[in-house]
């Protein structure tokens, strides 16, 4: 076959040497490709099934029956086509069993099976299993018309794409889903003149039953139709369209963007640009439900009525330069931008319209994570849009409770990246938490300050919290307790100390020593009793067992990012027990001396239950003015490993010579060895690489997560896994356990408020700074 390179005398020669049927298809064009909600798929279905009242009019079922072959539709997936993906996933959901492919940005030989055009083939390939006679296609595609251009180079690609393909199908139309109208003066118009037999068809109803009897019928007809259509689109264009004004007279900040774009499109997208800036950040399938809830019915008392907007203000509101896209289907709006377009909307629709906005956005949050578990970040993302919709209601203090929560949290662990995050969510939330908030706002800026090292920022903002709220250490926002942003000088000085790390192969037989150092601070008990804490710097690691290792519940084997935190050198020994235990209650009493292999002080605490050692911590946190806890799983494995993959962070195996377990099983090749029957004193054996003693045997150490029998779900942050259950992790092994149940990734469970258990004990973690 011969190319036709594009040019005005190649497409009369195409109209004057071809008669046959045409298949057009424009880079710049954009197609449909997204599951929109179902509120809008119902409107949607009215226009794709095109039945009337008097069901004159051919549905996509007739279609295809008359047709006697598959329907062959193709749509183009480039990133402008965002915008119309909720539209296109219901069109290809309504022409269920007809055959679908993707082009990927220019149309070329090759079409794909997939919407992210990776399963590519040749046009003739895919053709060679279809009958001519019997194949239709179907282009969805907006042809360039949402970008309101002209781009000579998709026009001609598109004259050479068609010369290719339309003789080897029987016939074609062309499907753009936006109005008319909208196709003049850019790329849309000139394809659209490609050829005449392959019409371009709106998605509206009328045009709609003419593209299927162009399909089924080739009807001359359908030229004069055509010709009408595009000389009423013409008249109303000229009618409706804008004066001319230029840009640079209104400037470029929020106000003159907000004033070009009403200036663009009119009132009716105003509108639709005041709603769209209550979320956060949004998807075109969230604006086209809020496009369907507020302007697709009529409004309940509204201050005044809404004008009537078209459901192409979506993908024009989101191609405009009042929206960034910051991801695939992920948009956001200046914050100056939003904060002037919410005043906007509360000035025209009233208080009430943010209440039913927020309604509206809860509603949506719940439907989307009932749908599919989100992960981490989108839940993350989904999290924000609740606090936004509840800051613009009376339940603002609930948001604020939680925000509140969430930055506690973030504070303790040292988790700057989360601060940040936080910092610039309350930020956007600003205006409706200022009036009854203020601290909360200005904590969170100071949180942030420090989280990037701005202590002058820090300082500000405890000044103003002074002057807020006068002297003290800690705030209170509806029942959650703050500290206020501590300056450099509270941070931890850490010493240095040095130890011995050997590696080990299957026969047990040490084959590596290597020196090592590692930071530490001591947190006085008082009694000349002292808490050695080992800073664990942050990082990644695999966690659970790999395939051939380990048990189910090790299972799936997952990356986990870990922050930087403080553990204890070694497992909590008798005397640190009996120090702490006589501390002022918290909540419960405890026993001093609980353990059944007494006579050594420097020996684990044993015997103790769950809730005992929340006990401990909370009395070990009031006194030393920092929180003590219990570690995450994910923070336990991640310091036991200690940056290794092996099954013991000694190497292939474990001996007796390294740890008190049960000797007498073997794990490898190593030899048999001596079963002690009892715990034995603390940083008896080798450290790992962070300097963490006793991490394999002795005593199984409790982790704050409830047990979850695998890791599906599992947090991705290091961060505690809870449920419902009243069982709660162990880690370690110990003494009276064999060697494979020492193993870093091996997990264990028990009753948190369990009976006597000889083997349990622990050690504790916190996050703090430290310089």
């Amino acid at each position: 076959m011969v190319k036709i390179r594009a040019s005005k005398q190649g497409i009369e020669k195409i109209n004057e040497r071809r008669e046959d049927k045409q298949w057009t298809r424009d880079q710049n064009s954009k197609a449909l490709i997204i599951t929109s909600q179902q509120q809008f798929r119902r409107e949607v279905d009215k226009i794709f099934l095109i039945k009337s009242a008097e069901d004159t009019l051919l549905s996509i079922e007739q279609l295809k029956s008359l047709a006697r072959e598959r329907v062959f539709t193709s749509e183009s997936t480039i990133t402008f086509m965002v915008p119309f993906h909720p539209v296109c996933r219901q069109f290809v959901e309504t022409w269920e069993g007809a055959k679908t492919y993707y082009f990927h940005n220019s149309p070329n030989e090759e079409l794909y099976h997939d919407s992210q055009c990776w399963q590519g083939e040749s046009v003739k390939s895919v053709l060679t299993r279809l009958s001519k006679e019997h194949t239709l296609v179907v282009i969805v595609s907006d042809a360039g018309a949402a970008r309101c251009r002209i781009v000579p180079s998709r026009w001609e690609e598109t004259v050479d794409f068609l010369t290719m393909l339309t003789p080897q199908v029987y016939r074609v139309a062309w499907l753009n889903p936006l109005p008319r109208f909208h196709w003049l003066e850019t790329t849309a118009e000139e394809i659209a003149k490609i050829n005449s037999l392959v019409p371009m068809f709106a998605l509206e109803p009328v045009e709609y039953q003419q593209m299927l009897e162009w399909l089924l019928y080739g009807k001359p007809s359908v030229k004069s139709f055509l010709t009408q259509v595009n000389r009423k689109a013409k008249e109303a264009w000229e009618n409706h369209q804008v004066d001319s004004f230029e840009f640079w007279d209104l400037g470029f900040d929020a106000i003159g963007k907000i004033e070009a774009f009403g200036r663009q499109f009119g009132e009716a997208h105003l509108h639709l640009a005041y709603h769209a800036a209550f979320p956060l950040v949004f998807t075109p399938d969230l604006l086209y439900c809020l496009w369907w809830k507020f302007f697709r019915k009529p409004t309940r008392e509204p201050a005044r009525e809404p004008a009537n907007v078209p459901w192409y203000a979506v993908p024009d509101l989101l191609l405009s330069d009042l929206c960034q896209q910051v991801d695939s289907e992920l948009y956001e709006m200046e914050r100056e931008v939003r904060n002037e377009l919410l005043k906007h909307c509360q000035q025209d629709f009233g208080e009430k319209r943010l209440q039913e906005l927020s309604e509206f956005l809860i509603e949506y949050i719940k439907h989307q994570i009932s749908k599919e578990k989100p992960n981490s970040w989108e839940f993350d993302l989904l999290q924000a849009q609740q606090w936004t919709a509840l800051a613009y209601t009376k339940k603002r203090d609930e948001a604020a409770r939680e925000l509140a929560d969430k930055l506690r949290q973030a504070y303790l662990q040292n988790n700057k990246a989360e601060l940040v995050r936080l910092s610039e969510v309350i930020k956007t939330l600003a205006e409706p938490l200022a009036e009854e908030y203020e601290p909360l706002l200005v904590v969170a800026r100071g949180y942030a300050a420090l989280a990037r090292g701005d202590e002058r920022g820090a300082a500000d903002a405890q000044n103003q919290l002074e002057q807020l709220l006068g002297s003290g250490e800690t705030l209170n926002i509806e029942g959650v307790t703050l500290e206020r942003p501590e300056i450099n000088s509270s941070k931890i000085h850490l010493q240095r100390f040095s130890f011995e790390v050997v590696t080990v192969n299957r026969r047990g037989e040490i084959i590596k020593r290597e020196n090592k150092q590692a930071k530490y601070f001591t947190e006085d008990l008082g009694e000349g009793i002292a808490l050695e804490m080992v800073a664990i710097p942050g990082g990644k690691f695999m966690m659970g067992s790999p395939e051939g290792e380990g048990y189910e519940n090790e299972k799936p084997q997952h990356e986990v990012t870990v922050q930087s935190f403080f553990m204890g050198k070694y497992p909590m020994t008798q005397a640190q027990w009996r120090a702490v235990a006589a501390l002022p209650r918290i909540e419960r009493d405890l026993e001093p001396n609980p353990s059944h292999f007494k006579g050594n002080d420097h020996c684990p605490v044993e015997s103790v239950f769950w809730y005992d050692v929340i006990e401990f911590c909370g009395r070990l946190s009031r006194r030393a003015g920092r929180e003590y806890r219990l570690p995450s799983e994910a923070e336990w494995e991640y310091a036991c490993r200690a940056g290794t993959t092996t099954p013991f962070h000694f190497g292939q195996t474990i001996t007796n010579k390294l740890a008190n377990y049960d000797a007498r099983v073997t794990f490898a090749n190593e030899p048999k060895g001596k079963y002690r029957g009892e715990t034995t004193p603390v940083g008896t054996f080798s450290p790992n690489a962070f300097g963490l003693y006793d991490m394999h045997g002795n005593v199984w150490e409790w982790c704050a997560d409830n047990w979850h029998p695998t890791y599906q779900g599992s947090p991705k942050d290091g961060s505690v896994w809870i449920s419902d259950n009243d069982y709660r992790l162990l880690r370690g092994g110990s003494w009276y356990f064999n060697p494979d149940g020492c193993r870093s990734a091996c997990r264990f469970y028990y009753d948190a408020g369990g009976g006597d258990v000889r083997s349990l004990g622990f050690r504790v973690a916190c996050s703090a700074a430290w310089t």
